[in-house]
């Protein structure tokens, strides 16, 4: 998002599709509840264009804060195929993915001038529903999930939850959208929703 989103500022006419794609079932391990019942296959598209370009936009979103906290794969590693499976620290990665995620939304928040009070709905990475609960919690905002019917889709868990939470949104309403992944990674955006569908 923040790669297109500096494209769109300096190229104005442009349009650019944000692609995800996961297919992580070759790599899990069937007999390891850590991962098994969490991750899913999933793929979106998404267009990122100017308010000049698309006059009727879903949502617009300021930059996004980015952030990492380099790690050696303890606490999650993701093999090529053929080279094994999925392992994850569970308890770690709950315990940083919370903080992190909390603490980048925040960031987010303060860039644009506004604090967590601001903020209508969060649309979190669907990583689990111990951690989208907890960051809900902690953030005192309600938070959408999709993740009791579609699983943990990675990278196309934002797009995809927010397809599902867009409708009967109202316009001007903020969406804090923050993620947490492998790496480790992070990052946060402000979304304004403009016309829901």
């Amino acid at each position: 998002m923040a790669q297109a989103r500096d494209f769109v500022v300096n190229n104005p006419a442009a349009r650019v599709m944000i692609v995800t794609s996961e297919v992580l079932s070759p790599l899990l391990d069937q007999d390891d509840f850590n991962t098994a019942v969490l991750f899913a296959d999933a793929a979106t598209a998404s267009i990122v264009t100017s308010t000049g370009v698309d006059a009727a936009p879903l949502f617009t979103f300021a930059r996004p804060t980015i952030a990492g906290a380099p790690e050696s794969g303890e606490l999650l590693s993701v093999p090529r195929t053929g080279e094994g499976y999925i392992k994850m620290n569970g308890r770690e990665v709950f315990a940083d993915a919370v903080r992190a995620m909390t603490q980048t939304l925040i960031s987010a928040c303060s860039a644009e001038g506004i604090t967590m009070d601001d903020i209508d709905l969060m649309v979190p990475h669907q990583a689990n529903q111990r951690i989208i609960d907890a960051i809900a919690r902690r953030s005192g905002r309600p938070a959408h999930s999709v993740i009791r019917t579609l699983g943990n889709t990675s990278s196309s868990t934002i797009p995809i939850a927010l397809l599902d939470a867009l409708p009967g949104r109202k316009a001007g309403e903020r969406l804090g959208l923050v993620a947490f992944g492998g790496g480790i990674t992070y990052a946060a955006a402000v979304a304004t929703v403009a016309s829901p569908r």
